[in-house]
């Protein structure tokens, strides 16, 4: 026979937290003190708005363009400005990645023999932080000659940002090829039903 259980108090035995004679306690409906102002201050800030999108700009006219190449050619440059921005090593943060997510629209010959560098960049925050000074003595230095640098805010696409962004999606497009094709990879995927885990290979 099982052990035998304590019997139950009786019926008129009066709950411990009914006793009169107990410590009182705080009514379970009534509100923790302070408790609506801590959630007022728990309450998260709103985020700040962001920026709107770049508008579309219009492309350099081919008159815009001949002048381009031509100063480019005078520079002793291929005219290729994804490369050229790239190269500027000397170039840190808030002032590399203007140079980095810019694109030129076309070269203006200045009095003097000097040139000006018309650019689009995508967002007035890379403007911050003295960035175009920063980039005007960086192309200064690699001309050997004065170079000014003029912005305006649009939508770009060849960028020194999305030829790295081309590269390293076609890197990774070959390691994970390669992954593939590999003997020991394709005879586990056969005789043992084994997948290539989604986002795992990470081209070096």
């Amino acid at each position: 026979m099982p052990p035998d259980m304590p019997e139950p108090p009786p019926f008129d035995s009066i709950p411990p937290w009914e006793d009169d004679t107990g410590a009182s306690a705080m009514p379970p409906s009534a509100p923790m003190p302070g408790l609506a102002e801590e959630r007022m201050e728990a309450a998260p800030a709103a985020s700040a708005p962001a920026e709107p999108p770049a508008p579309q700009r219009p492309a350099a006219t081919p008159a815009q363009q001949q002048e381009t190449a031509r100063i480019a050619a005078e520079l002793g440059w291929d005219g290729h400005w994804p490369t050229l921005a790239a190269s500027l090593t000397s170039l840190r943060g808030v002032a590399h990645q203007m140079a980095f997510q810019s694109e030129l629209v076309r070269c203006e010959a200045l009095n003097g023999g000097n040139v000006c560098f018309h650019l689009r960049i995508p967002l007035e925050t890379l403007l911050s932080s003295g960035s175009i000074e920063k980039l005007v003595a960086a192309l200064s230095e690699r001309f050997g000659k004065e170079i000014r640098v003029e912005t305006e805010i649009g939508a770009v696409s060849d960028t020194a940002n999305a030829v790295a962004e081309a590269q390293r999606a076609e890197r990774q497009r070959k390691a994970e090829q390669k992954m593939k094709s590999d003997p020991f990879v394709v005879s586990m995927m056969r005789e043992f039903g084994a997948t290539i885990v989604p986002g795992s290979i990470q081209a070096l």
